[in-house]
């Protein structure tokens, strides 16, 4: 037993350790075969950007510290795997559709064939593609300035400079690149961004109010004009002087220095009183302005939000932001900024531009490559609480330029789109004015400011579908509806609640008959989430619709999925997991209609919410331009505009006498089209529309075409000003208008084609006339003028002097006006004063010419004198011309001189011209080309000179002359 017993034993011992070779040998070919799998080849690490930035190399080509340790890892994917599929490993960012920062490595065996290579990954995931590429392009010693997320919960090394703490979570610092490794890697540093320059999105050259129902609400809610609302530009600083939006500016101490064009525009679109002209009209003509800089520090980044203080200050609702920084796909410190601030300041509203970056493909994210989707021009974009505004054609299509969603996450962005034919600058001020007037009808009706997920959800719920049916990526949910918005308020068609995890409530509606489709739509102010979070919802609420019959209605929903064909596919019905606003469509409704929203996961709760619903008949045909009262200029094109659920075509005619008469505009127009360009017919008269159906007839309110006058200015005079214009048929007299504190006043009423004003009456210099049609009512005002910048003095436009020949002046007088002339006095300066060449009677013309046939060598000086009927007389302004003499070629003046000879030839040509002492010793030498030269002589000592003119070598002039 011993024996067997040593014997097994020694076989043992000899048998473990062949095992223990066997099953090393076999763990090392699954493990070279594993990272042969997994590692690209040997030369890739050179030419992958991605795994240069992001992961920990060991081999020879190492260009990131391997003493940095890491518990994340790059992972490559050969196919887009699906965010889902990356859950259980702990998705932290998708750099690309490819490259995504896991907390595990991928173990199961179907994902793994999938797997290009995983690498243990450094810190850089926590910055931000722009900053990383500015890093780059630093030497060793350098430094850079980051904007960094912390986490309030751990603490920074010492040695980490905070330039600026702008709030418990947000921090500018400054960093050394040869410390950037040890930085980036703290944990208390959530994440890093750059400090980015913004740009203005466009340059506005055309507006339309009409399109998107802005005019509608002008006429059909005269008292909505945003009075006592202030609304803030974060942009550089308006023209506070404009006309259009004068006496309206509220300093609010951090705006920019600089003055530009772009923010007037602006300005003008959110709250221009259309002083001015017609086209300077915004949407909330009463509205305050007040402006924030934008313009980044090396110390400071004025791209977050102002300090509340500022907005409290002045009672702001709202902010506009049409300005991109570049396509930015990622949830950084200023969306959390963001969210943050509305989450806190629950009434006020920022508003954002999309970008015009549509057509571009995003550098980074899991829609990199691709261009068309994804473009939005600034991370603050990708905020769940603000609003995104793309722009539309004239007829609602989406330019290819507007940028486009999704949101980095997939969530629908831009929300909303409004007129913005040259950018979407423009959309969004229009987006800023239209929420204005909708907050005002409801600081009216109900005492005070509606909360900021209120209004977000009823413009979005209220506005047009365009492009692709329901929600899609380029249209977001739809066109700005003005005029419906401001009726939901009117109605009173919202609801509010809050859910927690689990919880649920229940609203009830009752449809009246005839509705064709009911529109509920639900909105939150979400909780900030974390830097870079692969998904921004926090807290997740649902919706959905129930019928009499039990019949449930789940929100339309969009594929997020990174191929063309599925975000461009249309929507379908589903629960949202993304999005912190949801809308459901009910066709046909009938009876009680039941609301239903839960608390799906709300881990930051109560969470407040708002409903907002919408019925929309099963026939009707609405005109909205123009509208009652509406104003047309006789001779323009206007856009007709009607919304209708009808098809079909329809024929649009026009009448000037209460409908006893029509005149065809168009046959068979297209009624879903919504909208035609009229050409207006030039009358002065009281109008109506027809839509003529094949059954009905629908004819508009009364509206107005008046011809627009010119006024212009007859004379300028010390105390008293002419403004006169051409008479109009039809009218009966004429406001004339002045521009006081802020808006267009009227000065006087006329029945005269013109009228002088005495300035010592006048507290303005800006004027505009009206036609006052002969049954009372008053036509467009005309084009104002500033009275000061028309060219005139008193009377006189212009006086010119022309050489007709070396013996003969012509002399031209344009006068503004005839207005109570009796004489022309032309006066010539002589030795002994200006004396009279001759008088011409004021005959009916505007112009007057006379010859001087005996100009002298020299400058000659003229001037008019204008008698009036009265006796007065007025003079112009003096006039000058120079001239050679008959038979000279050249003239020397003045003789003797002072610091300056006038030398005066015949042509143009090069020369040279020479001063020399009276002993010929040559003191001065000029090149000279021009007909009329101005000589310095005033370092000469007075006393005798010989001046001598050369043409290609040869003398051809030479005179004496003093200086004294």
């Amino acid at each position: 037993m011993q024996l067997i017993c040593r014997s097994f034993n020694m076989r043992t011992t000899m048998i473990f350790p062949c095992m223990q070779l066997i099953v090393a040998r076999s763990l090392l070919a699954l493990l070279f075969l594993f990272v042969s799998l997994q590692l690209p080849a040997r030369q890739q690490p050179g030419k992958d950007t991605i795994l240069q930035r992001y992961g920990i190399l060991t081999d020879s080509g190492t260009t990131q510290p391997a003493r940095h340790k890491s518990v994340f890892y790059l992972v490559k994917f050969r196919a887009y795997p699906g965010k889902n599929a990356l859950q259980p490993y702990g998705l932290v960012k998708a750099l690309t559709r490819h490259h995504y920062i896991l907390q595990q490595a991928v173990t199961d065996t179907a994902l793994l064939r999938k797997v290009a290579y995983t690498y243990a990954a450094n810190s850089n995931w926590k910055s931000t593609p722009v900053l990383l590429r500015q890093l780059e392009q630093l030497r060793d010693a350098d430094s850079i300035t980051v904007q960094a997320s912390l986490d309030t919960g751990l603490a920074l090394p010492a040695w980490c400079r905070i330039y600026r703490q702008v709030s418990r979570s947000i921090a500018i610092m400054r960093v050394k690149k040869s410390d950037w490794a040890d930085f980036i890697a703290q944990p208390a540093l959530r994440f890093a961004d750059a400090l980015r320059r913004p740009g203005t999105e466009t340059a506005i050259s055309n507006n339309d109010l009409t399109l998107n129902r802005i005019t509608a609400v002008h006429r059909q809610y005269p008292q909505l004009q945003g009075r006592n609302m202030v609304v803030s530009l974060k942009e550089n600083l308006f023209d506070t002087t404009d006309a259009d939006i004068q006496g309206r500016y509220m300093a609010s101490g951090i705006a920019a220095t600089s003055v530009d064009a772009h923010a007037t525009i602006m300005a003008t679109l959110v709250a221009g009183a259309a002083n001015s002209a017609p086209e300077g009209q915004g949407a909330a003509m009463q509205a305050f302005l007040s402006s924030s800089d934008f313009n980044s520090t090396s110390t400071d980044n004025k791209l977050l939000p102002d300090d509340a203080a500022a907005y409290q200050a002045l009672g702001i609702r709202l902010q506009n932001h049409s300005y991109g920084t570049g396509i930015e796909n990622y949830y950084g410190t200023e969306s959390i900024a963001y969210d943050e601030q509305t989450a806190t300041m629950d009434t006020l509203l920022h508003v954002f531009s999309s970008g015009n970056d549509g057509d571009q493909a995003p550098g980074n994210g899991i829609y990199s490559g691709m261009p068309g989707f994804a473009n939005l021009s600034g991370t603050y974009k990708q905020a769940k609480n603000v609003l995104v505004a793309g722009a539309t054609d004239g007829s609602n299509h989406v330019p290819a330029t507007s940028s486009k969603g999704p949101a980095y996450d997939g969530r629908v962005k831009p929300e909303l789109v409004a007129y913005g034919l040259d950018g979407t600058s423009n959309a969004a001020a229009l987006t800023s004015g239209i929420a204005t007037l909708v907050q005002d009808a409801y600081i009216q009706q109900y005492g005070r400011a509606p909360s900021t997920a209120l209004l977000r959800t009823l413009l979005i719920n209220s506005a047009d579908d365009t492009g692709t049916p329901q929600v899609d990526y380029s249209s977001g949910f739809g066109a700005v509806n003005a005029l419906r918005a401001v009726q939901t308020v009117q109605e009173e068609r919202f609801r509010s609640g809050a859910v927690t995890t689990g919880s649920s409530q229940l609203f009830s509606l009752t449809v009246p008959a005839g509705v064709q489709q009911l529109k509920v739509s639900i909105g939150w102010n979400d909780p900030p989430a974390a830097a870079d979070a692969p998904k921004a919802l926090v807290n997740d609420l649902d919706l959905w619709v129930t019928d009499a019959a039990g019949n449930r209605y789940d929100p339309w929903i969009l594929s997020a999925y990174p191929d063309a064909d599925s975000l461009l596919a249309p929507a379908h019905r589903g629960r949202d997991t993304l999005n912190n606003t949801e809308q459901v469509t009910v066709d046909h409704p009938s009876g009680e209609i039941r609301i239903h929203v839960s608390g799906s996961n709300v881990p930051r709760g109560p969470q407040a919410y708002y409903i907002v619903y919408e019925y929309i008949p099963a026939r009707y045909f609405n005109w909205d331009h123009p509208g009652p009262g509406s104003l047309l200029a006789a001779g323009s094109t206007v856009p007709l505009r009607w919304a209708t659920s009808l098809d079909g075509n329809g024929n649009i005619s026009y009448s000037l006498d209460s409908g006893v008469t029509w005149q065809s505009i168009v046959q068979d127009q297209p009624l879903a089209d919504g909208s035609y360009n009229w050409a207006v017919p030039a009358v002065f008269s009281r109008a109506w529309l027809r839509m003529q159906t094949t059954d009905t007839a629908y004819i508009s309110p009364s509206f107005f075409i008046a011809p627009t006058p010119e006024p212009r200015v007859g004379f300028d005079c010390t105390d008293s000003l002419l403004l006169y214009w051409t008479g109009l048929p039809g009218a009966g007299s004429y406001e004339v208008y002045a521009l006081g504190e802020q808006y267009l006043e009227r000065y006087t009423l006329t029945r005269d084609t013109f009228v002088v004003i005495h300035k010592q009456d006048l507290n303005a210099t800006w004027l505009a006339v009206g036609a006052v049609h002969a049954d009372g009512w008053t036509g467009q005002k005309s084009y104002s003028l500033d009275y000061r910048n028309q060219g005139l003095s008193c009377y006189v436009a212009s006086l010119l002097a022309d050489p007709v020949d070396d013996a003969q002046v012509r002399l031209t007088l344009s006068l503004g006006s005839l207005y109570n002339l009796q004489t022309i006095w032309w006066e010539k300066l002589a030795p002994t004063g200006f004396t009279v060449l001759q008088s011409s009677p004021v005959d009916g013309n505007l112009s007057y010419t006379i010859p001087d046939n005996a100009p002298h060598a020299g400058t000659n000086y003229y001037r008019v004198r204008l008698e009036t009927a009265d006796g007065r007389m007025l003079y112009s302004d003096t006039v000058s011309v120079a001239m050679i003499g008959a038979g000279n070629t050249f003239l020397l003046y003045p003789n003797p001189a002072g610091n300056t000879l006038q030398l005066l030839s015949s042509a143009p040509q090069i020369r040279q011209v020479q001063i020399s002492d009276i002993s010929g010793r040559l003191l001065k030498t000029y090149v000279v080309s021009n007909m009329q030269e101005s000589i310095d002589v005033a370092p000469l000592t007075p006393g005798v000179y010989i001046v001598a003119v050369y043409e290609e070598g040869k003398r051809v002039f030479v005179r004496k002359i003093v200086k004294l």
